[in-house]
């Protein structure tokens, strides 16, 4: 190995370790750094009738929309007021309901369709007369719960209720309601949900059911207290900022806890800006400040909003040299996202030689190079990043197997602290083979983010 390169004594990776060694890195690097260019906010939308699923990457220059059929997955909407969205970071997927049923969603662009990963089912509490209007998903779960191991679902109802589960893949356990009318008052609804999982709050978008006025006004609650209203904030629309927007009744609203940023729709525009929750002395105060909007875009009006986190950034590409069998499909992944409270990510290994027997991730703080990388006398240099600090390693035995069907799992467990919001992290794996053979796949890139 480079000399730079060789490995630490260190434990076998766990989901503890994984917290301590990402706590160790924040308190390592100097956070004055500049951090690298990364990707924007991702909203998911859900549409109204067909149903589609709206993928929205916002920039300075507007919201750019690509759109994904989900029909036949997931039902029409069930009333103008029904249907929700929510992003699960444990799977990297999306749950979505119409207002009774159920279901999470692969969304591929690629092939202009939504894979179902979970066949729908009826949504917990929902009837003709409780309509499902709201999801959220919290990766870190609930405590009060007590499911080890579990995202929580949180669902609004039309009937001025909230209901949360316990959720594990496609399965929910624990189904808990509280009534919101003495939060809500007359003659209003949660029509969304989001959360701010840093700080464990949890957003309710609420309308008035007034065809005149919709008042919409967002209050904040705990997440393990959820009817007890904290703070509120009105959301206004600047008319300098966008003159010819006359916010709606809200249908879909997501929030960014990574920078504040607050994304609300009436189902035709989204309107955007900072909702800042402050502790005082005598509790909290909530205060949206607008920063702009857009046309919501794609083929129907939005029911739904949840944002997701970007896909890792690939750099490089994989080889194989020397004794180690030639496996082109090899390549190394993330598996789900890289959001506080998942303790479910895995820094993954897959389509590996048969023939390989030791394999060493590297694990660096930082983006992958783009250019160059440490060149160790393998087929292609290690990209994960140098610096601020030098890159941890971890070596491993491989199973035999055959072919390339080698593959390893390293668990990454993301703890919700605050300290950790921007943290980049870089992955590749280096292999090899009896007689000098050498493998090294991509290298790839993620940045810890509260969604």
């Amino acid at each position: 190995l480079h000399p730079m390169l060789h490995p630490m004594p260190m434990p076998a990776p766990s989901r503890v370790w994984s917290a301590h060694c990402l706590r160790w890195a924040v308190g390592s690097i100097a956070l004055t750094a500049v951090l690298a260019p990364a990707q924007g906010p991702t909203l998911m939308g859900l549409s109204a009738k067909m149903p589609y699923v709206v993928r929205h990457t916002v920039s300075s220059s507007g919201c750019q929309a690509t759109a994904c059929s989900a029909a036949g997955r997931v039902a029409s909407q069930a009333s103008a007021i029904a249907g929700g969205a929510a992003w699960d970071g444990r799977q990297g997927r999306m749950w979505v309901s119409a207002g009774l049923g159920l279901t999470v969603l692969e969304v591929r662009e690629a092939t202009g369709a939504c894979g179902e990963t979970c066949a729908a089912f009826a949504a917990p509490g929902a009837s003709s007369a409780s309509l499902v209007t709201g999801l959220e998903y919290i990766e870190a779960g609930v405590k009060s719960l007590a499911v080890p191991d579990a995202g929580a679902l949180f669902l609004a109802y039309s009937d001025q209720r909230l209901g949360w589960a316990a959720a594990r893949g496609c399965a929910l356990a624990k189904f808990t309601t509280c009534d919101l009318s003495g939060v809500l008052g007359v003659g209003r609804v949660v029509a969304a949900l989001a959360a701010d999982d840093s700080r464990g709050f949890l957003l309710l978008g609420t309308s008035s059911t007034s065809s005149t006025s919709p008042a919409n006004v967002i209050h904040v609650v705990s997440v393990e207290n959820p009817c007890v209203s904290l703070c509120q904030g009105v959301v206004s629309v600047s008319q300098t900022l966008c003159p010819s927007v006359r916010l709606g009744a809200i249908r879909g609203m997501a929030y960014d806890g990574t920078t504040d940023r607050l994304f609300v729709t009436d189902g035709a525009t989204i309107v955007y800006g900072t909702f800042a929750v402050t502790r005082t002395t005598s509790g909290y105060t909530c205060r949206f400040t607008h920063a702009g909007c857009c046309t919501a875009g794609g083929p129907e009006l939005l029911t739904g909003l949840a944002l997701a986190a970007p896909p890792p950034d690939v750099v490089g590409s994989s080889c194989t040299a020397g004794s180690c069998t030639t496996c082109s499909a090899m390549r190394g992944l993330v598996v789900g996202d890289a959001v506080l409270g998942n303790s479910r990510m895995v820094l993954a290994l897959r389509g590996a030689p048969g023939n390989a027997t030791a394999a060493v991730l590297g694990l660096g703080f930082g983006p992958c190079a783009t250019v160059g990388g440490i060149p160790v006398g393998a087929c292609a240099p290690i990209r994960v990043a140098f610096q601020p600090l030098r890159p941890l390693l971890f070596s491993f035995a491989l199973p035999s197997s055959v072919g390339c069907t080698g593959q390893l799992d390293v668990p990454v467990a993301i703890p919700v602290e605050r300290a950790l919001l921007d943290l980049d992290l870089s992955a590749q794996w280096l292999l090899s083979c009896p007689g000098g053979g050498t493998s090294v796949t991509n290298c790839v890139h993620v940045r810890i983010a509260a969604l």
